[in-house]
Parts: structure tokens; sequence; C-alpha cells
């Protein structure tokens, strides 16, 4: 069959078809604004090599159109560039245009102007959707050329997002047919621009059966924020199998499958153990997932200012927000570029065996066979009548599970230990009571994936069953050889069904009759009639390289290519600082020659045609980051001094939000306005209108009364006020909004100064009086961003000049904003590749921090982060690191450079025989 007679985009209960062949579809969310435009390959080729063949991505409306109808798609916007990227390295794309995003990024995604229409957002409003509908043709015209329809390789888009906690959880009640029509218009919105492909709303549980938008999955059984929301796998399962009820002839969808957690100001950072990737996604797995999104693949920066509130329920403090670092709990790809040690392997083991044994992944149905036979016998459940043992495991208190897929008579059988003891117990069929599974150990928080009666494609070999995991099979010369894998030192038992005699090649293996046993440990291998079992330890996992003639276990940091022609074969590795690298290649002929950076390498010949060699790469100092210049500091409050001249600024009457004002730009923002005060005024306080998301210094003739993040404040003026003629100065940070989900604030946060201050007092003689400030001059950012306090190039003899020390602590007469500059020198030696990271000990209270002129992270006092990744497009020879430091009376601790990580690039040459 040509192409042109094969369907481009299809799908149905198993899974999605693309360009006539089936996919199991595994990657993640890599935000492309997260990243500077001049890494995107780098990330995309780490992903590529870790066994991705799906990237997922948000189209944020603000980053785009942060002034109506001034759009941009140029550099880190270039969202046509970026899909030309993900192509190039055949990757499948998933785009998300919102026009509601989430991803705890400003706004949701919307643009700050939206505001000032006055118009309520997310729901079924003509103006609201008049104006999204302005946003989609744009993407649409970005978009179209990209289109699996129109032979590219965008397969699929995001309506929307997370509708189901807006219905659930928002102020305003909006019923199940208004949420329909406003979803129907939306994509039809879509059709009408041209995009021709399936459409899907992540947590739309109301669309199922309603239309040919698919309602899609997420899988967050840890949210750290709650003591009492971890390992919930349960829950998520039973959102999956509603799912599928409802709409019967879609693919099972994971939009959202959970790496970690976002990072807040004021809470601890959370790194999710691996044991959470392997749990959650062997459970999607055997639940019948096709779509594998994790959440995130590449860690990103949300840098100034683009954060959001983040503030749920009020658990945490008010207006602190999330965090710069996007990591989201340690990435497969982390933040500054890094492999996560682990998870980026088990990922890429997953992947191959997704690949490899495909149509037992796609094609299999639920099954619910297999249970616990044995194992829970210790354990009394106690009823009002009766006494009995737990034999199977049921009860909540264990949060032990095993569930099934099943394709004929074969099986995956997933075995799920979420409780906090190691478990041992038998498994099997619950109908015949037949073990398949005996004396199966379990640690805490372990999840198993097995296989049953399972026949190795292209082989002659049938797994009856294994303690073991699935990793992968290919052809090699006329043998099929598989792996399999398992927790290093846990015991392992494969029963085979074999076309041949089944024999020991290397390692402690036992085999009696058709069974073999093991501990996985390092790399063993099994002759099986005319196949060969390769049995690993989960170390290992995610190093298998497949190449033509053989198989290559190359234990090293990264193999960043491979290419092939013939006989010829040449690496791109990249090696740790001063690690040991060990490559194993196994093939009937072997290698006959290997040559590491240039040079020949001793080769050592092992039994069953595996050929051994290592390297140590050499311990450098691959980087130099050195200070070049002392500390500079500026204060940058003169804005509060009464006799400040604001004549030039804006005229605002109260109440005008900043946003219908047409400020838009986030940062620093100055009030100034003035009241009467009779000249024998006493008890004198000052009302003033905050919020509950953004800080705010309020200042009275110069001096600083109150600062702080609350809705309402009473501010005793008596040391402040004068007769007459007093200003009223305020510093307000506009640094984010709220993302418009209903957890975490209003869905419209209207900034500024929305009410009138109002000053109460009397007179001596007891008349009260009362006070408005109804009108305020403004002025967007601080003198220091208007005049280029961040900049490279900047006259700072003016300057006071500070000597460098371990603490800086500044008088609180240098007020509340300070800057300090100091310059820096980088060199990074050729074939490296390193990840450059400032760390700030300790501030007080807060900073915004600059690299070169570029605005890079945020700092708070509450914590929790201290680290911030340098981008390396950001650096050049000299540097400068500009810190507006926040806080009367600040505190700055010496900050420190150096790197999260050295690898160095090394070419491999191996000719084989």
């Amino acid at each position: 069959m040509k192409m042109s007679d094969v369907k481009q985009i299809a799908y149905d209960q198993h899974s999605f078809t693309i360009r006539g062949r089936r996919e199991f579809l595994i990657g993640g969310e890599f935000h492309y604004f997260r990243t500077p435009n001049e890494l995107w390959e780098d990330r995309l080729i780490k992903m590529k090599r870790t066994g991705a063949n799906l990237i997922t991505t948000y189209i944020p409306w603000n980053w785009h159109e942060p002034q109506e109808g001034n759009q941009r798609w140029s550099g880190d916007c270039d969202l046509a560039r970026f899909i030309e990227l993900c192509t190039k390295h055949g990757l499948f794309i998933i785009v998300k245009p919102g026009p509601y995003c989430c991803a705890e990024w400003d706004f949701g995604g919307h643009p700050d102007w939206l505001l000032s229409k006055n118009i309520p957002l997310r729901v079924l409003n003509d103006q609201y959707l008049a104006y999204v509908r302005g946003w989609y043709k744009k993407v649409a015209e970005v978009i179209s050329p990209y289109l699996v329809t129109k032979g590219g390789n965008v397969f699929c888009i995001q309506v929307e997002n997370e509708y189901d906690h807006l219905m659930e959880y928002g102020k305003e009640k909006i019923s199940k047919a208004d949420a329909i029509t406003y979803f129907t218009r939306l994509g039809q919105m879509m059709e009408e621009f041209g995009i021709d492909i399936p459409k899907f709303a992540n947590e739309a549980a109301f669309l199922r059966g309603k239309g040919n938008i698919i309602d899609t999955r997420t899988y967050y059984p840890n949210i750290p924020l709650f003591q009492f929301w971890m390992y919930m796998h349960n829950y998520f399962d039973g959102k999956i199998l509603s799912a599928k009820k409802g709409q019967p002839n879609c693919p099972t969808m994971i939009l959202e499958l959970q790496v970690g957690w976002f990072a807040q100001f004021g809470r601890p950072l959370y790194i999710a153990p691996v044991h959470l990737t392997e749990s959650v996604s062997k459970s999607v797995v055997a639940l019948g997932a096709s779509v594998l999104n994790y959440y995130m693949y590449v860690g990103g920066t949300t840098f100034p200012y683009w954060t959001c509130r983040g503030n749920i329920w009020e658990i945490l403090p008010r207006g602190f927000g999330t965090c710069t670092t996007f990591d989201f709990g340690g990435s497969p790809i982390r933040e500054w570029g890094e492999l996560m040690p682990g998870r980026a392997d088990y990922i890429r083991a997953l992947s191959e065996f997704g690949q490899d044994f495909k149509q037992l992944v796609l094609e299999a149905t639920d099954s619910d066979e297999f249970g616990v036979l044995r194992g829970g016998e210790n354990i009394s459940l106690v009823k009002p009548s009766a006494t009995e043992s737990d034999t199977g495991l049921h009860s909540e208190t264990e949060n032990f599970k095993v569930f099934a897929r099943k394709l004929g008579d074969q099986y995956l059988v997933c075995v799920r230990n979420l409780g906090a003891e190691k478990k041992v117990v038998d498994v099997g069929l619950t109908a015949s009571g037949k073990v398949i599974f005996r004396d199966l150990e379990l640690d805490a928080r372990q999840t198993h994936l097995l296989p049953v009666n399972v026949r190795i494609p292209g082989g002659h070999t049938v797994i009856e069953s294994s303690t073991s995991e699935l990793l992968f099979a290919r052809q090699v010369n006329g043998h099929c050889l598989f792996g399999v894998f398992g927790k290093p030192g846990s015991k392992g038992r494969t029963v085979l069904k074999a076309g041949g005699a089944i024999k020991s090649i290397s390692g402690n293996v036992q085999v009696t009759g058709n069974v073999v046993e093991y501990v996985h440990e390092g790399i063993q291998v099994v002759q099986v009639g005319n196949d060969r079992m390769f049995i690993l330890d989960q170390n290992l996992c995610g190093k298998v390289e497949e190449i033509e003639g053989g198989v290559l276990i190359a234990d090293t940091y990264f193999i960043r290519d491979i290419q092939q022609q013939g006989k010829a074969v040449t690496l791109k590795a990249q090696m740790r600082n001063g690690s040991k690298n060990l490559f194993h290649f196994f093939d009937g002929e072997g290698l006959v020659g290997a040559k590491v950076a240039g040079k020949s390498v001793e080769l050592t010949k092992e039994l069953g045609g595996r050929t051994d060699f290592s390297y140590r790469c050499p311990k450098q100092r691959p980087v130099k980051l050195e200070w070049s210049s002392d500390w500079a500091l500026k204060s940058d409050t003169a804005e509060a001094d009464a006799s400040y001249d604001a004549r030039g600024w804006k005229e605002l009457p109260v109440p005008t939000s900043l946003e219908e004002a047409g400020l838009l730009d986030h940062g620093f923002i100055w009030y100034q306005g003035t009241f009467e005060l009779p000249a024998d005024a006493q008890h004198v306080e000052l009302v003033y209108p905050g919020n509950d998301c953004d800080r705010q210094h309020v200042f009275v003739n110069g001096r600083r009364v109150w600062d702080g993040i609350a809705e309402e404040q009473r501010i005793g003026l008596r040391d402040a006020m004068k007769p007459g003629r007093n200003v009223l100065t305020v510093l307000y940070e506009n640094f984010f909004h709220s993302k418009s989900h209903p957890h975490e604030g209003a869905i419209r946060k209207y900034s500024g100064i929305l009410k009138p201050v109002v000053i109460e007092g009397a007179t001596a003689s007891g008349q009260a009086f009362t006070r408005e400030v109804k009108s305020f001059k403004v002025r967007q950012h601080l003198s220091g961003v208007l005049n280029g306090y961040d900049a490279v190039k900047l006259d700072t003899s003016s300057w006071q000049s500070i000597k460098p020390a371990h603490k800086y602590v500044l008088d609180s007469k240098l007020g509340v904003i300070n800057w300090l500059r100091r310059s820096f020198k980088y060199q990074c030696n050729k074939g490296w590749e390193v990840a450059v990271r400032l760390t700030i000990p300790e501030a007080k209270q807060r900073c915004i921090i600059y690299i070169n002129g570029r605005p890079l992270g945020q700092y708070e006092e509450a914590g929790p982060q201290h680290e911030f990744y340098i981008p390396a497009s950001y650096l050049k020879k000299d540097n400068v690191l500009a810190i507006c430091l926040e806080g009367m009376g600040g505190m700055l601790t010496e900050p420190i450079l150096d790197t999260f990580y050295e690898v160095k690039d090394v070419d491999i040459e191996l000719t084989l025989g």
C-alpha cells in the first residue's frame, strides 16, 4: 500500500495509528518557553536518546501576545522552529494552546490585557470566545504546515485544561450543558482554521461520549502539600477505568503522568523517588495506557516574572508563589540539562519494552484473573461478629494490588506494594488457586510488571513466568536476543519454554530443567535454544544500545549519538569527569577493535561472544569561574522620599487596576499620592486596602510604615505624619497573578491599589475626620531597571565599592531596595558540557537575580530555592551578576559559582568482526 493510501491519523481503544502504524507513545512535557532557544536541540536529542518518541508543550497566549495585537514568534518564542527541531529528531508532537493552560504559569497563560476587557474567562461568553478565536487563528497559521494531516508530526491538540476542577471548585457554577457547548465551540474554531487532527481535553469527564474530544487523565498519586495524599494510586486507577468505560472507542491517554511536583516558596523542595516513577508507569501500562506523557520530562526555568501564585487553599504563605526552578521534583532531564540518575534510565527501559513488545502492550485487554493467594495471613480483619485473615491483602491499609492485561494466553501482571512494609506473597490465578509466582518479594513502595506466557517477538522462546521484567527483544545474526532485568541484589526466577537446550553462558545462573534462577547482578547470559536471554540488574536497564550485528551495553553517562556503516560503528559518548566507563558487546563474532578518544583500548574476550573494554575519563578542571571585581552597591528608593518629583508619572484614579490602565509590565510599581491632615491631628490610622497576593511597601513622608501581604491593614501614623500635606508612597510588587485555577485564587486577579486609601483620625477636640486618597501618580519599574543597573556595560564609578567578605549586612538607612553588582569570568574547555550553578546561601529578605542584563531568578528568605541554573547561552567570557536586594536592613551571604555537573565528549570507534 502506498503512503498516499494510508490514513495519516486514526485512533481506537488500543492506541493512535499514525501513517498506518500503531504507536506506543512515551515521552513528556518540554516547555520551550522555559528553556532558552539556543538549548532546545540539546534537550530534544536527550529526550530522543532516553527513549522518548513523544513531546508535549503548552503554547501560552501571554508568552506570544503580552500586549494586545503585538505578537512575538521569534527567538525564544519561535514555535515553528521548535516544532521543526522536534520533527528533525523524530518526535511526535502534541500541542496545547489553551486558551487556558495552567502550567504553573502567570495567569494560566492568559494575557494580562484580557483583564482590561472586564469579561468572564474560561466560560461560554461571546466576547471571550471572540478573543480566543483570534488567538486560535494565529496558532493555526504557525502549526498548520506541521500537522500530521499535512505530512508533519503534530498529531494531536488539547482544548482548554482541567475543566473538571473549574466545574467542581469554581465559585460560579457551570452547567454540564454549557461546558459541553463551550468545548464544542473551541473545537469548531480549531477545525475552521484547518486544525484537522484529533482533539482532547485533560480532566474533562463531562465530554465522554458527547462528541469527538477525548477526555484524558492525570496521574498524581503523591502531592507533597498534603500528608494524606501519598501513594494514592487506587484513586487514579479508578479515574482511568471510569474514562475507559465512558469512551470505549478512545485510547487511554495519561497527559500528566507524575514525575514530581512544582516548587513553591515556603515549602521544602520535593524530589520524587525513582520508585514513584516506576509505580505510576507500570500501573498505567497495566491499565491499558498507550500515551504516557511524563510531567515534566524536561525541567525548565520560570524566569522572572512568569511565575504564578500557586497558593492552594491558603495552605502556603500568602503571595509567595511558585519558585524559579521548574525542575518538577527531578525531571528525567533536569532543569540544567543533566540526566536524572535512575529516572531517565528506567523510562528508557520502559520505552524499549513498549516498542519491542508493542503488540502485547497495545492490544491486550484488562484481566481480573490474578490475585494474591497467600501473604496476608498475619493480618486480622476485625469485624463486629468475627475475625478473619486478610490473606489476599485486600485491606486498604495494606495498599496492595494485583491487576493484569491479557492478549490470548499472554499476560502482563502488575503486582503493586505501596505500603510501608516489605511483603512476601504468592500470586496466581484466583479461580483455580494455581500459584504462578511463589514467595514473590516486594520491598515497600515496589511495583512489578511481570510476564506470564509471553512469547518473545521473533524468537522461539516463551516466558512461562518470570520475576524479572521484560526489557528488549531483537534479531541479531539469525538469533533472537532478549533481555530482562530486576533490582540489584534481588533474586530472580524465570520459567522458560524453549526450542532447544537451556544453559548458562555467563554469570552465577542455576539452570534446572526449564527453570532459571539467579541474583540480579551485572550482566548474565543464558542460551535458550537458538535464542539468548540477558539478565541485567536495573542499574544497566537504560544502557542497552541497538547496533546492527550485536547488543552493546554501555555503562557510561550518556550515548548522544550512534552511527554505523557496515562493520564500523561510531559512538558520540559523554562521560562524567573522572569516571570509569564499562562497555560490553555481545555477538557471535564479537569486536575486533575499539578506539576511545582516538586511542586503541584493550579488548577482553569472554564466553558466549562477549567482548569488554573500559575507559577512565581523566579527572580535569574543565571550567573556570572566577570573580573579577569587588562588589558595587547602589540604593534605589529615592522615590520613597516625600520630595520626589513624580510629575512625569501616569495619573491613575482609584479604583483602576494596573491591567485596566495598560501598565502590563511585571515587576515593581511606584505609587505616589497625597493627603491633608489638620494641625492638631491625633490617633491617625491609615487603612490600606492591600490584597492577598502582592507584597507592598507603604511609606508616609519618606518613612516606611508597613510592608507585607494583607487584604486590609490598619497602620498607625504617629511617627510619620505631619500637619498639612502628607505624601503617601507605595512600592507595589506586581510579580504575578494567580493561574486562573479555582484551587489557587481568583480566576481573574486584578493588580494595583483597587480601593481608596482611607486615613482616619481625630482633632485635639475629639472631632473625628476621614480623608481618602483616590488618585495616584504611578510609574512602572524601579529606577535601577529603567537605568540598566543589571546591564553589562554600566558606569558604576559613583557606586559604593565593597570588598569581598563572607556576609554583607546593609544598614537600614540604605533603604528597602539595593542593587549589588559584581563581575566574573567564565571559561569552559572545548569538548566539555557543564551547567553553571549560582548559589545564594542566605539573603534577607528576597532578591531578583540578573546575569548580563537578563533576569535569572527570584530568591525568597522563606526558601526553599538557593541554587539557580545559569544557561550556557547567557554566559560569555566576561559576565556581570546583578542582584536587586529587597528588605530594610538587608543581608547577603557571599554567592557561590560552581557547576551542577561536568561531562566530557568522547568519541568511540568500534570495528565489528
